[in-house]
């Protein structure tokens, strides 16, 4: 039996301004879950996707969905319009993010709950990717779906939704319980947590949490965190460095499959990374992911860490 992976999240089609640029790019695909799915299949594995969108998607995404082999039964239809996004990087990678519709948005394109994920749930799951808020109670029902399976639970915290927001202490901390490997980013940390002063203080707060984490730190690279202990992996260029969109979905993602996939933490970390250098080489999201870049993907696995 052939091993697969969900993920879910939302799927956009976006407009982007690169920092120190003036000139849009055009309308392309995108989102978490679309980054996520090519992180996941950059290393082999089948990948079925749980998607809320609109009845649009598949205008926009049925070409990259057939050259990717997704399973795409996940996507539900609760829309006019797939979600329509215009993002403007600053200096250091972050972005906040203006919906084309926000008429219909309403969260209803960006929600991933226990319904979703049950749709294509099955035995031959290895693991189940969220891209999502950080809400406990949502996301220990996700959890609990994944153990009727005895398979792991991994989240990407969009913890820039609470920006702004009167946050409970211990809420990101309970969130993460109700998982079993979570990833954030560490400017947008800064900005919910008024203490952390450095990437130290992230580590420290996240491995307090007792969940393996996968720190992402932008162009410094990221650290899986486990066991009290934070591995490191910089920068990787291996690629080229053309277009920061999506790094952060897609190396979350593949070093949760590497967790699932019996990878020591190091390894973990340096899977994320070159996953974020395979798809910092393309503008937008990569066509198709081949063979023989999932071969260099492996060459550059075992020239880091042997």
């Amino acid at each position: 039996m052939s091993r697969r992976f969900i993920t879910s999240g939302s799927a956009t089609i976006d407009t982007i301004t690169s920092y120190g640029q003036e000139t849009r790019s055009g309308q392309r695909i995108g989102g978490a879950v679309i980054y996520s799915a090519q992180g996941l299949r950059t290393w082999g594995d089948k990948v079925s996707v749980g998607i809320y969108t609109g009845k649009d998607f598949f205008d926009f995404y049925g070409d990259w969905i057939a050259a990717n082999d997704i399973d795409a039964s996940g996507v539900v239809v609760v829309t006019e319009h797939a979600r329509r996004l215009i993002i403007n990087y600053d200096e250091r990678g972050t972005f906040v993010p203006i919906d084309g519709y926000p008429e219909e948005y309403s969260k209803a394109t960006d929600r991933v709950d226990r319904a979703l994920i049950k749709r294509i749930i099955g035995p031959d799951v290895y693991g189940v990717h969220t891209a999502i808020t950080p809400i406990p109670e949502i996301l220990g029902d996700i959890k609990a779906l994944c153990g009727e399976y005895g398979i792991p639970f991994g989240a990407e915290f969009h913890v820039d939704h609470l920006f702004g927001q009167d946050v409970p202490d211990g809420l990101l901390k309970e969130a993460a319980r109700n998982t079993d490997y979570f990833s954030v980013n560490f400017f947008e940390t800064e900005r919910v947590f008024q203490g952390i002063r450095d990437y130290q203080d992230a580590i420290d707060l996240y491995a307090s949490f007792e969940v393996p984490c996968f720190l992402r730190v932008g162009t410094d690279g990221a650290y899986f965190i486990k066991d009290g202990k934070a591995y490191f992996s910089p920068l990787i260029s291996a690629f080229g460095n053309l277009d920061a969109t999506g790094c952060g979905n897609s190396s979350t993602a593949a070093a949760f499959w590497a967790m699932c996939s019996g990878y020591d933490p190091l390894a973990c970390s340096y899977i994320g990374g070159i996953t974020a250098a395979l798809n910092a080489g393309t503008v937008g999201v990569i066509e198709k992911v081949t063979d023989d870049m999932r071969a260099e993907c492996r060459r550059l696995l075992q020239q880091y860490i042997g």
